[in-house]
């Protein structure tokens, strides 16, 4: 048994071997196409047991090993990490500052949206003046003016333009709704 055993082991190890560097071109071959040198800033996903979409934070290239696999600071964790091409996304700084949102009455419009689709269904709500009002004022902050410009949208985005614009009284006498 254990002669038996010493013939079969080196020719299952290169069984192995020899999958596994089919699996590892496979897997390569469906990459996708980028390239970070290092410093760059990087999103890399890590997926939780909760949420497998949850898991990116803000990482930093050390170096490229391969063609697809890379080095990546990461703090809290390992000092440096290694992560396949497919795990990591290019980090864009965005200039957009939050503290220019405004704020104000923003539970009053929050708290019917949150509602239209709460436990993944889509729920009818009542919609009150406060909440048009505040809707009405975050509209015209992030659009800096009241009317919007649909010339040159195309007919369906001028519609999409249209049903975004209209109070939400005018939307539910349009569907027959309360």
């Amino acid at each position: 048994m254990q002669e038996r055993m010493k013939t079969v082991w080196p020719i299952m190890r290169e069984h192995m071997v020899q999958a596994q560097e089919a699996q590892r071109r496979v897997y390569n071959h469906s990459a996708q196409p980028g390239h970070f040198n290092p410093g760059d800033r990087v999103l890399v996903l890590v997926p939780t047991s909760e949420c497998k979409f949850l898991g990116c934070w803000q990482n930093e290239i050390r170096e490229k090993l391969t063609d697809v696999t890379y080095r990546v600071r990461q703090p809290g964790r390992r000092p440096v990490q290694i992560y396949h091409i497919n795990l990591l996304k290019k980090w864009v700084a965005c200039n957009f500052l939050l503290s220019s949102f405004p704020t104000g009455n923003f539970a009053a419009i929050a708290f019917p949206l949150t509602e239209l689709t709460k436990n993944n269904q889509l729920n009818f709500v009542q919609w009150t003046e406060e909440a048009d009002l505040a809707f009405v004022r975050l509209k015209e902050a992030l659009s800096g003016s009241q009317h919007q410009n649909t010339d040159a949208l195309s007919p369906r985005d001028a519609q999409r333009a249209k049903v975004a614009s209209s109070p939400r009284s005018e939307l539910s006498s349009r569907q027959g709704e309360p």
